[in-house]
């Protein structure tokens, strides 16, 4: 529930808190079908759209419109639809379907869903960054956003990453890479419980 954290706060400080769990009660920021007879009654409108709300409450909203006043007519929309309105009022609704989401970055750029998707597992998992020099085998890492409990277990992570290095020949390097995020995912797994975002490049 999502008022818990607001309840306990409540009850903390000693005031009495009703809950629906225990009472027949209901708190909603939609309008009560009195509040709505009232607002009918009063301006008379030629047209009603519900817009807020879920489908069925939009729709119990169409229909108590449709019972109680003949001059209002009542015009049922969900997510998507286009309401065209031409200069005789005349009222159209026409069907779309779903848009995928969308995320602008600065300006103009438009990512995509797999750009999204990439930035979403950056944010909730991290990053584990390992350079490889081919010619020395010598390498670099970075974790961003992950976090190991101790220099020990960064440093038996380190000797992971130079023992699969030093049985690399260079030859299929994206065998070999595919090996070391392997390693990786499995040795992370093993100590946070999940395997962070991993970038591996060869110099």
């Amino acid at each position: 529930m999502g008022y818990d954290i607001v309840s306990y706060h409540l009850i903390e400080n000693k005031i009495n808190v009703v809950l629906a769990e225990d009472h027949e009660i209901h708190v909603s920021g939609h309008a009560g079908t009195e509040d709505l007879k009232m607002m009918y009654e009063t301006f008379k409108p030629n047209y009603s759209i519900p817009i807020h709300g879920e489908s069925l409450f939009l729709k119990k909203h169409c229909e108590f419109i449709d019972n109680n006043w003949n001059e209002t007519k009542s015009i049922f929309i969900t997510n998507y639809d286009e309401l065209h309105i031409n200069s005789a009022r005349q009222i159209k609704v026409i069907e779309k379907d779903a848009i995928p989401p969308m995320l602008i970055h600065g300006d103009r750029s438009i990512l995509s869903k797999e750009m999204i998707s990439n930035r979403r597992k950056l944010a909730t998992k991290g990053l584990v960054i390992i350079n490889i020099c081919k010619q020395s085998r010598i390498f670099n890492l970075e974790l961003k956003g992950v976090e190991l409990d101790s220099d020990h277990e960064t440093n038996t992570f380190k000797k992971i990453i130079s023992d699969s290095i030093n049985t690399f020949k260079f030859r299929n390097l994206q065998h070999e890479e595919q090996l070391l995020r392997t390693a990786t995912s499995q040795f992370f797994k093993l100590k946070i419980g999940y395997a962070p975002v991993t970038a591996i490049s060869f110099i």
